[in-house]
Formats: structure tokens, sequence, C-alpha cells
């Protein structure tokens, strides 16, 4: 870090007695060490720090304060050891939880923090170097395949009665004071100096990051650090917020911090980051630590907004911090690190809670005219008639009612209760303006989806995957909650609500398919499960009357239980209150899987040989193809399922050709796609004049074909779709006469007495022509 004002202030509140310094603005030497920090399996090191002019004073320290002119002055090598058997410093601090004053019961791991600086001789100040040296410990055997983080910064910054962001210090008293009724209050809602925010929660820190991978580089770089969440903030074991600032350091850091976290926009990874937040697993911290993190990852690859996550063993001034989830951070820097949109256009509200209400907003980025317009554009789609086509054309203008869908779904489908059908844990973003730098920039409101861990069954017994409350939603308790409000107007619109009973069943069929999600489960349980007997010694947890690692194994295992039931049940139930029959089973098959893929409704997710999924007769789904460069679309060949009509939402009419289309399902649906190599051709089209006589057709309810009718066949195999590719016409004479059937002159066959004909007229659409079929002369 810089001296600067701020830091200055800190340390005369904090009585740390420091020489005033000037910075030095440009580019200074800095003390080096001998050793890059990191993990040394050996008994001990020396460490040896050094600077380029010898005229120089070196001062360091060993328990992460900040170096001064009281501090040790460097004279001879450090010999570092293995601190582990020392008395516990840090983690013995109390008053950090208003409900608790738990203090580890054994000697926790720790590592060798060195700090220094130099003086020169002008009577400035170098900037502070800070290294991490872990002597002694068993890397693979401690933390197997998962980062560590060290955090350093000056003890006083965090624990500090008066300005230490970690602890219940000056602010709860105050907070008592105003009003000793609060004594009483639930320990989570109590306020103290871990609820300063913005600036004024900001101190400098110093944060190296050692990758679990063989020979790959971590990084060592100068901060800011906050506390992040909202009732965590209460928790032994806080979040915190990393920021990257020119005054510290780094505008950015330019680093692969979680490994195969992609851009927004596909365009390639994320490679830099302004903030991340360093997560405790919020209310799920104590229990399983998984939930977030596994339902993020579940829903990673749908359109709507999700952080992404990595696992690190935390380290602060030495001491071992536990488990945590490095979580992305949503800013207008994310945007524009994500999107490439302008981040002075970006605007983010959230919900604000209160100690009376959760009703409340806040401008996590923008101005207090950009929070007006939201409240203005969600009141219209609140108030405004949503059945009314243009009411719902303007609505969707200004919100991403495809998105809102599946973000609504989603919390549906977790159980979230904790979420916006509560009035809690919502967040919106939009472009002030729409400048097209991406699809996304086009001023509409959308969903941001994070701490989503009051959920899954947590605190709950083991029948709750049962409890499913789209009633609740719709009709009852929690209809007119923040989110509720928002369904209960858009459902009224028959598109929307397609739409959203389709994100109902997509989020149980694929998102959380059930060999899907328990291959996800196993990866991250054996990555933390093995980690946990430490987290729980050093922050305890009231659930676990005895054996740690016992506990978290039946915790963890119920969360996957719950999904994997939930899963059998889900779309079943909300069929159930939708007053819908039972759901039927769609399968799709790509025949020619070499020549491209295909998606389920409005998913992101490609897949590539089959899907099976449960919808419902009552609703319209949709599948597009996705053609590889160089093949096309052949046909779609559709067997106890019928194409929709143009009630359904985007698709008007659906044709075999067409890259999407709409089907409603019936009991045993199969969905074949066919893609070919080569360039498209078309098929000219014809008209049929028919010979005058009896049409068999109308013997069965159906029409005859027309003068003005194009005719497609299919054979007896009960596959609707261009025959191997071929057309074939109605002779004059019908089969008796093949000669005189006007199709053959143009290459295509002679309708068989065994071929059944569809009809289209000449509007290009191959379809069920006005829900009718049409029959073969037969005179």
């Amino acid at each position: 870090m810089r001296f600067n004002k701020y830091s200055l202030f800190i340390k005369v509140f904090s009585l740390i007695s420091v020489v005033a310094a000037k910075a030095v603005e440009q580019e200074s030497p800095l003390p080096t060490f001998n050793l890059q920090g990191g993990f040394y399996e050996t008994q001990s090191i020396s460490l040896e720090i050094s600077f380029s002019d010898p005229n120089a004073v070196i001062y360091y320290t060993l328990d992460g304060s900040d170096p001064t002119t009281d501090s040790e002055v460097y004279q001879s090598p450090l010999i570092l050891k293995d601190k582990s058997e020392e008395e516990n410093v840090y983690s013995n601090i109390k008053k950090i939880d208003p409900g608790r004053d738990y203090v580890p019961d054994v000697k926790i791991k720790k590592a060798n923090v060195v700090r220094a600086m130099a003086k020169l001789a002008d009577s400035s100040f170098t900037n502070i170097v800070s290294n991490t040296y872990f002597v002694g410990l068993d890397r693979k055997k401690l933390f197997g395949n998962v980062p560590v983080v060290s955090l350093i910064t000056d003890p006083n910054n965090l624990f500090d009665y008066d300005n230490g962001i970690y602890c219940m210090g000056k602010k709860f008293d105050e907070w008592i004071a105003e009003d000793p009724s609060r004594k009483s209050k639930q320990s989570y809602e109590m306020k103290g100096n871990f609820n300063m925010k913005g600036k004024e929660g900001e101190r400098p820190v110093n944060i190296e990051f050692f990758p679990a991978e063989q020979g790959k580089e971590g990084f060592n770089e100068a901060a800011g650090v906050r506390i992040a969440g909202d009732v965590s903030r209460t928790f032994l074991q806080k979040s915190l917020r990393i920021i990257f600032r020119e005054e510290y350091g780094k505008k950015n850091l330019k680093y692969d911090l979680i490994p195969g976290n992609m851009r927004s926009d596909g365009t390639g990874p994320v490679t830099k980051y302004k903030s991340f937040i360093i997560r405790n697993g919020g209310n799920d911290h104590e229990v399983t630590k998984m939930r977030d993190k596994l339902i993020q990852e579940s829903v990673c690859n749908s359109s709507v907004e999700t952080q992404q996550t990595e696992t690190v063993v935390a380290f602060v001034d030495g001491e071992y911090w536990g488990v945590y989830i490095i979580t992305e951070d949503y800013s207008k820097h994310y945007m524009e690190n994500n999107y490439g949109i302008d981040k002075e256009n970006v605007v983010i509200i959230k919900t604000l809670k209160s100690e009376t209400s959760n009703e409340g907003q806040k401008i996590e980025e923008g101005t207090e005219e950009d929070l007006v317009q939201f409240n203005k554009d969600i009141d219209f789609v609140v108030g405004g008639n949503m059945a009314d086509p243009t009411q719902y054309a303007k609505a969707k203008e200004v919100f991403d009612v495809d998105e809102f869908a599946y973000y609504a779904a989603l919390n549906i489908f977790i159980h979230n209760t904790d979420g916006i059908f509560q009035t809690k844990n919502w967040a919106f973003w939009h472009t002030r303006e729409a400048k097209g730098a991406h699809e996304k920039d086009d001023s509409k409101w959308r969903p941001l989806v994070y701490d989503t861990e009051f959920s899954l069954g947590l605190f709950k017994d083991e029948s709750e995957y049962k409890n499913v409350l789209l009633n609740e939603i719709l009709k009852k308790g929690l209809k007119d909650c923040f989110g509720s409000r928002i369904t209960n107007s858009l459902i009224k619109n028959d598109e929307y609500k397609n739409i959203f009973i389709n994100a109902l069943c997509d989020i149980s069929n694929i998102d959380f398919e059930p060999k899907a999600f328990s291959d996800r489960f196993d990866k991250f349980y054996n990555e933390i499960h093995p980690l946990i007997d430490d987290n729980y010694h050093r922050f305890y947890t009231w659930q676990a009357s005895s054996n740690f690692e016992q506990f978290h194994d039946k915790a963890a295992h119920f969360v996957k239980n719950f999904v994997l039931n939930r899963q059998g049940i889900f779309v079943k139930t909300v069929g159930q209150q939708l007053g819908f029959e039972s759901p039927v089973n769609v399968q799709v098959t790509s025949a020619h899987s070499e020549n491209g893929s295909f998606t389920v409704n409005h998913g992101t997710k490609l897949f590539q040989d089959e899907y099976s999924g449960d919808y419902f007769k009552e609703n319209a789904i949709y599948l597009t193809a996705v053609p590889n460069e160089g093949s096309h679309l052949q046909s779609w060949e559709l067997s106890n399922c019928k194409f929709a009509d143009e009630k359904y939402a985007t698709i008007n009419e659906s044709s075999s050709d067409q890259l999407t289309i709409s089907l409603i399902p019936s009991a045993n649906c199969k969905v074949t796609l066919n893609m070919e190599t080569g360039a498209q051709t078309d098929k000219p089209a014809q008209t049929v004049t028919p010979v005058e006589g009896s049409c068999w057709s109308e013997k069965l309810g159906y029409s005859c074909c027309q003068q003005t009718c194009k005719s497609y066949v299919e054979d007896a195999d009960g596959n609707w779709g261009i025959e191997n590719q071929q057309w074939c016409g109605i002779p004059d004479s019908c089969v008796e006469n093949a000669a005189q059937c006007w199709s053959v002159a143009l290459g295509y066959p002679c309708c068989q007495k065994s071929d059944v004909v569809y009809l289209t007229d000449n509007d290009g659409s191959w379809s069920y022509e006005d829900d009718h079929w049409c029959g073969i002369q037969s005179n």
C-alpha cells in the first residue's frame, strides 16, 4: 500500500506510531526477499531481505502490522519455522459475532507473514512488500486440490474498537445505547463496525493467491478489503470483498482467478477483475457451504446472469481462516468485463433490508434518477394489463420477460425461502441507454442470481422437497411479495404463461437433471469435505454435537437427496397446481448429430445426440436446430405430437424445414431431427388438379385435395415428414396409371396406395392446413 491521507487517518486512530512521510509517486525500488512466498515442507527456511540502496534502513514486521519506524530493523536473515504450535492470536479475539464469543478449541494452522519497507536517505519511504511463507506444512495433505489465499492487513484494520471492520466495536455499543431494547434482537439483526460500507468500510490489504496446480503462478497484489454480505456480516466467519484500485497498486487484477470462467457474451474467458468476493457460504456457512455454488453452477449455461466460483482456503495475518468460495462480484465493472458494455451506462438496483421492512431498494450502480426509472418500469409491468398485447409488448421493451421467467422458475425449483418471492435478495440491472454494444445493451431490466443458499431444504426436514410454492406465489400467502406481483401480472399474458411453464419444466429437466447434478455434487463434495473438519474447529457449528465430518457428510447428502427427490416430483406437482393433466415425456433424437445440435425452448444448452424431458399437453414447447457450418436442416419428424398453432407465442406456424418449431406433445412424443451436410436445395412448389370422383378422405371426415394444394407423402412407418426427402404427386387417375402422375416428369414419385398425403396451400408453410388432411381422389 501507499501512505496516503486515508491510511494515516486509520493509523492515528489505531494508536500506531508512524512517521509522516511523503509517498513515492513514481515507480520506486522495493525491498526484495530472497525466497518467494509459498509452501516449504522443510523444518525451517532462512529469509533474507535486501534493498538496492545500502544506506536505506529496512523495517519489518512478522504479525501482519504495517512496518513503521517503531518496527524491527532488518540486520540479519530471518529463520522461519512452522508456527502452528504457537498460541492462537487473532482467532482468539472476541466480540466478533454478537451471538457468541467462540474461540477455537485447538491450535489452528499458521503461516509466517513478513512485511517490509525501506526508509531512504531523503526520509521518504518505499511501499510495503508482503509475503506469506507456509513452513513445514504439507500443502497437498492439508488442502488437497484447493487454492490458498493469504490476506495480510494491519490487525487494527480488522479488530480495532474504533475502526476495525471485522468486529462489533464502537458502533455496536452506540447502536445499543440509542435503544437498549435492541439487546433482545436476534444476533443476525444487530449492527456494529462490521456494517460500515463503501469507502468508510474499506481498508488496505495485501492478497496472495497460491493455485493448487503445480507450476501455475499465483499473484501477490495490494488492494482494498471490505466486509461483504447482509446478515452474514454478523457471523464469526465473515465474507470479504476485494477491490483493486490505483491508489493501492493495480486498478484491475489480470489473472485466471476462476478457471473456466467465460465471459457472459461468450467471446472468451474473463481476463480481469475489478473486484471479487471471498464468500463464507452465507446462510449455509455452518452447514455445508455447498448450496450457492452448486446452484450457480447448475444454471451457469442459462441466459440469466450467474456468478462463477472457486473454492479456496483462507489465511488472515498468518492464521487459518477457514474454507471460502471466491465468487464473482456484480458491478458496473463486471458488466464491462463480461459484455464490453460502457460501465458508466450500467445501472444495478438491489433490495434493501431495514429493521422494519424488506421493501427498500438501494442503488448499487447508478443515480437517483435511475431508481425512479426502475420503479416506473416495474410499476408498469405490475400495474398494466398484460393480457392486452399492446401493453405486454410495451412491457417487453423495458423488461426481459424470458430471463425473468427463468429466474422465477429457478427460485421456485430450489425452494428459495430468502429470495424475490419473499421480497429479499433480488437485484436487477440494465443499461441506461440502449447503445447496442451487445444484445443486452438494450435498456431492458434483467435479474441477477446471487445469494441462493437459503434453499434446498436449509434448516428443514427431509420431506421439504415436496413443497412447491407455486400456488403460494400465484394465489396465497406469497402473492403480495415483490416477485409474486411481477409474476401474477405477466402470467395473464398467454405468451408469458407459455414461457414461464416451460422454464419450470426446463429447470427440472435440464439444469438439475439427476446424473449431471450428481456428478457436479460429487466433484464439489470430494473437494470440500476433507477440508471441513478444520473449518468447523476454527468457527464451530451449533448444529454438530460431536463429529464434524459425520455432520457435514449427512448435511451435504441431504442437499443431494433433496434435488434428486424434487426432480422426480417437481414437474408433476407444478402441473397439479396449474390444473393440468399429468406431464408426458418428450424424446428428441438427432439422426445425424455430427452435422449439428439443437436447443430446447429458450435455453442456450446445446444437445448433440438426444434429449428427454417431461412437459404438458396444455403447453407448446419449442425446439431449435443448430446446424454446423456446412450443414443444413433437412426436416423434423414428429410422432405422437403435433405442430402448435399461432396462439403459442413467437412461432406462428411450423413446418418441417423451419429451424425452430413449436409443438404440442402427447404421451410418448418422439421427435427426430435430420440434418445433412452440404448446401440446402429447395424443391419447386407445384399444384395439383385432382380428377373428379369420390375422395376417400371424406369418408374419414377430412377434406379432399383442392386444386390449389401441394401434397406431401408419408408412408406407413408412422413418421410425418418428407419421406426420404421426396414429394409425391397425385396421378390424374390416382395409382392406376402412374404414367399420368404429374410429379414423375419433375423427378418425384407418384403416390402409392399405402401412402397418406398431407396438404399445405401456397403460403409456403408445411403443416396441418387449417387442422385438416387431404386425401387422394380414388375414382
